[in-house]
Parts: C-alpha cells; structure tokens; sequence
C-alpha cells in the first residue's frame, strides 16, 4: 500500500512539474514513460535501485553511503520493482515490465547462497571487505550485521 501511494505520488509530482493544468492520458502515459526512461537509464545500477542519489550523482546513499557499484534491497530495488509492476498492471506497457524484469534480475544476481538478501548488493567485490569497515561502520554502531558483510542473509526489515 505504502508503494502504490509513493509511486502515485512520485508519478502526481513528476506530472504537475511539467504540466501546468490538468493533464490528459495521454500526457500521464508520456510523463511514466520519461519518468521510468530516466529511472532505468540514469539512476539504476544493473537494474538496481538505492534509496537517495544527489542530483548530480556524486552522492549515493542506501542506509549508510553507497558505493558506486551498489544497490539496497531494504527499501530500495524491490519498491521500485514494484512500481514499476503496477505500472505495467495499470498500462499494459511492456516498458514497465521490462524494468522491473531488471531489478528482478539485480535481486536475483545479489541472492545469497542460503536463499536470503543481504541489506546491499554490490556489483563490484573488489573492495568491498574495505568500504564496510572503512565507510559503513561509521554510521552504524551496534548493528553488528549492517556494519560487516561476511556473505551472510538477513531477514531484518523484511530483505529476505
């Protein structure tokens, strides 16, 4: 429920920034499509999403910064998997279905071999062991398992 309402509203916001009166369908159906061109092509990571990027995407963050090379799970690629479900559900677009078959496929790529999700999925390993105790564990203190990644699952916030 919370995902269809974000997802109305990002659509409403996007809409009325471009539109100066009431749009017709066939201005909402172009204003989804340009929204989700410029989601897939421009913010996604492999087909994967994070919860904030800056406007000049020199910054990206998840729970704790990103990396460049990162998704999140937690409230991240999934929610906007989802969305872009309900579009397709909405239009029968197959723009929609093709995006989120891709972060469909971000997901699939970040399974851990125990079945579950981890809170990120990185796309790069080299590093990786580095950024998490350099970088993340700073912003995360007594959350053994959000501030070290040793290949392992977990079921907080429903990631798993």
């Amino acid at each position: 429920m919370k995902l269809k309402f974000l997802a109305i509203v990002f659509v409403f916001l996007f809409i009325s920034s471009i539109f100066p009166q009431q749009p017709d369908r066939d201005g909402v159906l172009s204003a989804m499509k340009t929204a989700t061109n410029f989601m897939t092509e421009k913010v996604s990571i492999h087909g994967g999403y994070l919860w904030n990027v800056s406007e000049d995407f020199s910054k990206k963050y998840g729970e704790v910064p990103a990396r460049s090379s990162q998704i999140w799970v937690q409230a991240g690629t999934p929610m906007v998997g989802m969305a872009y479900l309900d579009a397709f559900d909405v239009t029968k677009d197959n723009i929609y279905l093709d995006a989120a078959r891709k972060a469909a496929d971000a997901l699939v790529f970040g399974q851990r071999p125990m079945g579950g999700w981890h809170y990120a999925i990185d796309f790069e390993p080299k590093g990786l062991q580095e950024w998490y105790r350099d970088k993340a564990s700073k912003f995360k203190w007594g959350m053994e398992e959000q501030r070290f990644f040793n290949g392992n699952a977990t079921f907080d916030d429903s990631n798993s």
